[in-house]
């Protein structure tokens, strides 16, 4: 659908299934620019009971008292031409025969931003029940908030400051319990704002990817191990010339090859067998300053060794 250019202003014509409310902030912008944003403007709203006539008696008094009779006709006739151009063929239909301003404004109004008790009941229900997907995009997750939170703001729902930060902190899912929990620590209040910015600076910190709440997964390679042989063996260059026996499997711990050329690995996947990975009591190759695990039984290959206090998760699998 070919957006309408008016004044240098680009205004996509409304269908009934956009934002109805960010189209009226658009559409209110360009009859400002245009100079013509006064049409809209009344003293007196029209209720049902008024008749036509005494409509265009309060319309005749909003006229500016700069403007003659004829020059307040063509300033309304101009907002409406710029109202309708901003309209898709469905919408315009509705406010077909209408000449005013603001009775065409008033039309939409009532059609797409009602403040009915249903309308409100839909819309806090929306807001109540939104919940953000483990994987989703914070970004994404924060703009569907903002507008939920400004339609109801536009049909007089008012939602407190305090409130709206502490709905955006309940909508997170569980892999940001660490950064709600830092929020809430010693603080009286919220402000709103101030905790949109900071879940936003969390987001471009961590490149826009989630994270579940199993932890980041890290693939150890014996760090310690190869820190103690560069001692021996001159570094990294040295250390890769030497011969294959200086190579461990850390399927078997047998010297000599990797884990991927593991024969015992591969009969034991032939055969059918549950992978089970042997972790060892101690290296005499490790230095004395490193710190690991000692156990005597295997683990099988999906079991894990979690610590509360680590800031990530270690996998023997380097799959």
């Amino acid at each position: 659908m070919a957006s309408v250019k008016s004044s240098n202003v680009s205004v996509e014509p409304f269908d009934g299934r956009g934002d109805f409310t960010l189209w009226q902030q658009r559409v209110k912008s360009v009859l400002t620019r245009e100079g013509t944003i006064k049409a809209l403007k009344v003293k007196v709203q029209r209720t049902e009971k008024m008749t036509d006539a005494e409509w265009a008696k309060h319309r005749k008094n909003d006229k500016p008292e700069k403007l003659s009779e004829e020059e307040w006709e063509d300033l309304k006739d101009m907002a409406t031409s710029t109202i309708c151009l901003c309209l898709a063929n469905n919408t315009l239909r509705e406010v077909l025969g209408l000449t005013d301003p603001v009775d065409i404004w008033d039309k939409l109004e009532s059609r797409y931003k009602s403040k009915s008790l249903t309308s409100r009941l839909y819309l806090k229900k929306r807001l109540f029940g939104l919940q953000m997907a483990e994987e989703a995009n914070f970004n994404g997750h924060l703009d569907e908030f903002n507008k939920i939170t400004t339609e109801l703001e536009s049909i007089d729902v008012k939602i407190e400051e305090e409130d709206k930060a502490l709905l955006l902190l309940a909508s997170l899912p569980s892999s940001f319990d660490n950064i709600v929990t830092t929020f809430l620590f010693g603080k009286e209040t919220l402000k709103f704002d101030e905790v949109a910015a900071a879940l936003l600076m969390n987001e471009t910190r961590r490149g826009g990817n989630r994270v579940s709440n199993d932890g980041q997964a890290l693939v150890a390679k014996g760090a310690g191990r190869e820190r103690g042989r560069s001692k021996e063996r001159g570094g990294a260059s040295q250390r890769f010339k030497s011969s294959s026996k200086s190579f461990r499997c850390y399927y078997c711990d047998e010297e000599g090859h990797f884990k991927r050329d593991c024969l015992k690995r591969r009969k034991e996947k032939k055969d059918g067998k549950t992978p089970v990975t042997a972790v060892a009591e101690g290296s005499k190759q490790e230095s004395e300053e490193d710190l690991f695990l000692a156990t005597t039984k295997s683990l099988g290959k999906s079991d894990w060794i979690l610590d509360s206090g680590c800031s990530f998760h270690m996998c023997s699998v380097k799959e």
